[in-house]
């Protein structure tokens, strides 16, 4: 199981969950009572906030809340407007010392207790979380006191890394990435124990660092890194399954979205929505899937003409895909070209149109004349692709309207590989 949301996933409820927070904030507070930073006035602050936070102990209730709030106080930036604890009815934190150095010991003592809660399988933290960097901090989380196994195997390298002499830069930067990404990840799974890790979990994350790149640009985590530094420190607890895995499209594709996921999104947005358009942007809005998913290839082994809600007497589905699939395979070979990938999202949104948007709009008005395209050579241009007439009542969308429907660009680079292949 892993975190995917910006918020908590609560693996514990009700009486649990508050023993575990009571358990955990008190070992927070021990923590931070007993700091060793180098400076006084660090000390003084990290006391200070601990003593102020024993009053939060033994309340018992809305714990989920506190934590939610907690949590966002975490990663605000520490300005003017963000300086006060947040204020929660039965947990009132004194705000006597509202200084950032205060402040950063209050944050510094919140992440532990997240850290800590997901130690003791309370919580998956958000992918997002950052655990607090400071000496003292780790040179306690040597003793084993703080992480689970798995992340202290990140917190090793760490230290190795900062005793490395006459290495590269290069080095040592790949092992600091390898710490806080390693450390980021586990916080955010149900990881605990090598045998803990499966290969399920790991396809979770590597689609859901493609689908968060690809609609932020953010970087993504090198897990398959992750793994590899998990597998040579724990050789004999890590499953044959999880030390075999690779992280590549075919393996995104096959065990990610397996055929039954993909039949379920379709005929759940087919169910939910009233008309062929709407169906559409439910599919492609599913964060499971994306254009590109619905290419050639994909489509077949998905046997996406056997989903219920598109079947249609008057139309031959899986005989239409097999004949556009056979022309696209030419359209290759005679473009010379090694591989499809470029083509991807621009044939994908194709098939979007010709295989679920056309079939559904042809199943809601039986009586038409609008000719179906089951071959690249019923595809008219003044028809499926840019239709001249006015009025689209009696008629289904052409490529170009469909597009437009769907707030696709129609750039040159889009649309000339279509061009090129249906005239």
């Amino acid at each position: 199981m892993i975190n995917k949301t910006g918020s908590l996933v609560f693996l514990k409820v009700g009486r649990e969950l508050a023993l575990l927070f009571d358990k955990c904030l008190s070992k927070a507070i021990e923590i931070c009572v007993n700091c060793t930073a180098p400076s006084v006035k660090r000390r003084t602050s990290f006391k200070t906030a601990a003593e102020d936070m024993k009053c939060c102990l033994g309340k018992g209730r809305n714990v989920e809340e506190v934590m939610e709030l907690w949590l966002l106080f975490c990663s605000r930036i520490a300005e003017k407007e963000d300086m006060k604890f947040p204020v929660i009815e039965g947990f009132e934190v004194s705000n006597r010392l509202a200084g950032i150095g205060h402040i950063r010991a209050q944050r510094v003592l919140l992440k532990l207790l997240f850290i800590l809660m997901h130690k003791y399988k309370a919580v998956l933290l958000p992918v997002e979380f950052s655990p607090p960097l400071a000496g003292w901090l780790e040179d306690y989380a040597a003793n084993g006191g703080l992480y689970s196994p798995l992340i202290e195997r990140f917190q090793l390298l760490r230290s190795q890394t900062l005793n490395y002499q006459h290495r590269s830069d290069s080095l040592k930067n790949s092992n600091n990435r390898l710490f806080q990404t390693g450390r980021r990840l586990i916080l955010a799974s149900a990881w605990y124990s090598p045998e803990c890790i499966n290969c399920e979990d790991l396809d979770e994350w590597v689609i859901f660092q493609a689908v968060k790149h690809k609609e932020t640009g953010s970087a993504r985590l090198p897990v398959q890194a992750i793994l590899n530094s998990l597998v040579e420190f724990f050789p004999n607890g890590i499953s044959e399954d999880v030390k075999n895995w690779k992280n590549s499209d075919q393996l995104l594709l096959r065990e990610r979205l397996r055929t039954n996921d993909l039949i379920n999104i379709v005929e759940s947005a087919i169910i939910e929505c009233k008309d062929p358009l709407s169906v559409v942007r439910k599919i492609v809005s599913n964060n499971k899937i994306s254009d590109s998913l619905f290419f050639f290839n994909n489509i077949s082994a998905f046997s996406i003409d056997n989903i219920s809600g598109l079947v249609n007497p008057a139309i031959d589905v899986a005989l239409a895909i097999k004949r556009w699939a056979e022309a696209f395979d030419f359209f290759l070979l005679h473009k010379g070209l090694e591989n499809s990938k470029a083509y991807q999202t621009t044939f994908g949104r194709l098939n979007l149109y010709l295989f679920i948007y056309l079939p559904l709009w042809m199943k809601a008005n039986p009586a038409t004349s609008f000719l179906y395209p089951s071959a690249p050579n019923l595809f008219r241009g003044f028809v499926h692709y840019r239709c001249e007439l006015r009025g689209n009542e009696s008629r289904a969308l052409s490529l170009i309207e469909f597009y437009d429907a769907m707030g696709w660009p129609k750039s040159y680079a889009m649309l000339n590989p279509l061009r090129v292949f249906l005239r």
